[in-house]
């Protein structure tokens, strides 16, 4: 009778545990909440910044941008979550110039950045960084359709509703872009092209060739003492910091020619690659937590091939994805997927 209990006893156990690897396994499988999303999209109300949040993530317009058809791209929020900052052609579509919207209002309207100077065809600001104090940013700036090099400027508000001035913040003669701020705004991190490093990559791959370079941040609002923490033979963009200011996470294209996603320690400059799919991994962002990396995927586009994913259960990929993965590393969460129609799917950046 004893041994019979035993063995009833035993099942049940079995039968418990079972069913507890297999709900775990259930939960896993679900799309985790990364929190509410912004992300330049085409979707059916044309192209603009759209909004996707837990627990479908299914996108909605979140600003058209201005001009008859609208146009913005590269949106990027404050660390303070307060501000969104993007990119916006002008009604005359003449220039690509700076705008932003106040989170924290939902009536309030994006507004352009009045800068102190006229805008001329050709300008060209591309993907601001906002500062934690709120007052100021740094951009990569080219003056006009005759000038090809970036080199990061600083825009200064004296407050939030009067004009701005344009000063200077890291010159040199190569190429400079894409800025993102350290959390408690004393560091900065962009990437710069390697000409000045010459011999260091084969001939004609210099002009490709990337670092990513890390800055600190004086108090007189200029970038000093810049040291290289990872060079590649091609890209190196995007640079993200983590929401305590002890990782960054970029986009590298040296080793497959697909972009894969790096994690980089700024004190130490130790690396890690944290996905190598067949795909192009872009744009990686911190949820708000720290929790997830959040980040685009599309087909790698050098190549015809459309490759089996075990997203797709074995069906060729050959749309765009927005997944995350844990911070620490590991499988990769579907968050939304648009139709292999759309071609167009950028820079998440989590607001919640």
């Amino acid at each position: 009778m004893k041994m019979r209990n035993h063995f009833i006893r035993g099942k049940m156990i079995g039968v418990f545990l079972s069913a507890f690897f297999l709900l775990n396994l259930f939960l896993l499988a679900q799309t985790p909440d990364c929190g509410t999303i912004l992300a330049a999209y085409k979707g059916e109300q044309g192209l603009g910044i759209y909004r996707l949040s837990p627990p479908d993530y299914k996108p909605s317009i979140f600003v058209k941008g201005f001009g008859p058809d609208g146009w913005c791209n590269m949106p990027r929020v404050s660390p303070d979550l307060k501000t969104l900052y993007f990119t916006t052609k002008t009604v005359d579509k003449s220039a690509t110039v700076l705008a932003r919207l106040d989170l924290e209002d939902p009536k309030a309207k994006p507004e352009l950045l009045p800068l102190g100077q006229e805008v001329k065809p050709g300008m060209d600001f591309v993907y601001a960084a906002p500062h934690p104090s709120g007052k100021w940013l740094v951009g990569s700036m080219r003056l006009s359709d005759q000038s090809p090099d970036h080199d990061l400027f600083r825009l200064d508000f004296n407050d939030r509703t009067s004009e701005g001035e344009i000063h200077d913040f890291f010159h040199s003669p190569a190429w400079e872009g894409l800025p993102a701020f350290s959390p408690d705004g004393r560091k900065i991190a962009f990437i710069q092209s390697a000409l000045l490093d010459p011999g260091t990559y084969e001939d004609n791959a210099s002009s490709r060739a990337q670092q990513l370079v890390v800055a600190d941040v004086t108090a007189e609002r200029l970038a000093d003492n810049p040291r290289v923490l990872l060079k590649a033979g091609r890209f190196v963009e995007m640079p993200q910091w983590s929401p305590d200011g002890k990782k960054i996470v970029i986009q590298v294209s040296a080793w497959t020619g697909d972009y894969d996603l790096v994690r980089v320690e700024p004190d130490s400059g130790a690396w890690e690659v944290l996905t190598t799919s067949p795909h192009d991994d872009y744009n990686p962002t911190y949820s708000v937590d720290g929790r997830w990396i959040i980040y685009a995927q599309k087909r790698e586009w050098t190549t015809t091939k459309k490759y089996p994913d075990p997203l797709d259960r074995g069906k060729p990929f050959s749309g765009n994805r927005i997944l995350a993965i844990p911070d620490s590393g590991g499988e990769p969460h579907l968050l939304f997927e648009g139709p292999p129609a759309i071609s167009f799917l950028w820079f998440p950046q989590a607001i919640r």
